[in-house]
């Protein structure tokens, strides 16, 4: 018992940090998006856009990655036999 509960902990803790690390990848498009707007300088605009290319493809993976991780957390609870408690509506 003390095995799968862990191991259900290690996973659940993976899929949340996935999580975290793609919200934070967004605020970062965000904020590459935003320095697109106001500048002026090819260059630079060119190495923003690079950027940003960079970054979707890592929140692509990210989320490819996490879904596996999801599926892997419910073949796990599946397998474990455990029932989440039910509560009635009032």
């Amino acid at each position: 018992m003390r095995q799968t509960k862990s191991c259900a902990c290690l996973i659940g803790a993976a899929a949340r940090d996935l999580e975290i690390s793609k919200r934070k990848s967004m605020l970062r498009i965000e904020e590459i998006n935003k320095k697109l707007k106001t500048s002026k300088d090819t260059k630079k605009i060119i190495k923003l856009k690079d950027k940003k290319r960079e970054i979707m493809k890592a929140i692509k993976e990210t989320t490819k990655h996490k879904m596996n991780v999801k599926k892997l957390f419910d073949e796990h609870i599946k397998k474990s036999g455990y029932v989440p408690p039910k509560y009635k509506g009032r």
